[in-house]
């Protein structure tokens, strides 16, 4: 029977073996002992990096305080981090974000406080309603109103009225619309202008010797004025659709006052002429835009007879809508 012969152990390696354990268990302590340092975070032992930002400290351990709400006049909450800014405080004394944390450092915390919204007070307008009379295309005033005034508190946010206060309260338009029926016409208009489609136009206007009127956009003209000075000097009519082409019942006196000049301005620069005619953009008007138009001396254009040849592209669909 064989002897069992106990395996050789090769020291040189056991040695080596051994100083790769030893440094292990050395850079674990040191890393332990010299790496972590500790502090107190609003009064708990915790440990954090030797030398890393409190910033970088408080995120890491999720533990950074947080800015303020705004919060509405209602008491509610309507931003987050729009209050005040969160505070934090090293050894009883206000510290920067950018401070590096030191051994014993005493770190105290603190949320920012929620902010409530300003109170804007201002003198607002209050458009009247608007009562038509009849179906015609041309308007004219049977009963003059105004727009009222109303001193009002709100949120500057939120716009949550507070309070409310009438300074002038408003009076209803009452406006009559008629057509012309001493003789049988048909009124040709073309809203939008002048467009890549108005020369097209112009052509057939003048191979039919037909009349017809234009209401131009203002901010068009300036690209187009001299195609407006040759439908004006053929003897067009040319009206006022706004610079924008802008809903003048959802705008206060001071746009609808801009927009209107605006374009007339650009007619005369570019056709020589002033108008006096004014069709609103979609016929939407408030008692804002009536009052400068009467104070302006304009007259107001609407239609009885919308082709929608925006949306209906076949000539024979225009044509039936038109007839029908």
């Amino acid at each position: 029977m064989k002897k069992k012969v106990a395996p050789k152990i090769n020291l040189n390696y056991l040695v080596f073996s051994i100083a790769i354990v030893v440094f292990i268990l050395v850079e674990i302590l040191f890393y332990q002992f010299y790496h972590y340092v500790p502090i107190k975070l609003n009064g708990k032992d915790l440990k954090a990096v030797r030398g890393e930002t409190v910033e970088n400290f408080l995120t890491r351990i999720k533990k950074m305080p947080k800015y303020g709400r705004l919060i509405d006049v209602e008491g509610k909450a309507i931003a987050d981090a729009k209050g005040e800014p969160p505070k934090i405080w090293v050894n009883n004394k206000f510290a920067n974000p950018s401070y590096s944390v030191k051994n014993e450092d005493k770190i105290a915390t603190q949320n920012g406080k929620d902010t409530k919204e300003e109170i804007k007070t201002a003198l607002e307008t209050v458009q009247s309603k608007i009562v038509y009379k009849g179906k015609g295309a041309f308007i004219y005033v049977i009963k003059r109103g105004r727009p009222g005034l109303k001193m009002v508190e709100k949120g500057q946010v939120s716009k949550k009225v507070v309070s409310d206060k009438w300074k002038l309260k408003p009076v209803d338009f009452t406006i009559g619309r008629i057509n012309i029926r001493y003789r049988k016409v048909v009124a040709l208009t073309f809203d939008d202008g002048p467009s890549k489609y108005t020369g097209q136009i112009l052509k057939i206007l003048k191979q039919y010797k037909a009349k017809a009127s234009f209401f131009v956009v203002g901010r068009l003209v300036e690209k187009r004025a001299k195609l407006l000075k040759l439908m004006a000097g053929r003897g067009y009519t040319i009206g006022n659709h706004t610079y924008n082409h802008i809903p003048l019942n959802k705008n206060v006196p001071k746009k609808i006052k801009n927009e209107l000049q605006k374009t007339k301005r650009e007619i005369k620069k570019a056709a020589g002429i002033e108008t006096k005619w004014v069709r609103p953009p979609w016929g939407l008007l408030n008692s804002s835009a009536i009052n400068f138009v009467l104070k302006e001396k304009y007259h107001i254009s609407l239609w009885n007879i919308d082709t929608s040849d925006w949306k209906r592209k076949s000539p024979k669909k225009i044509k039936e809508k038109v007839l029908n």
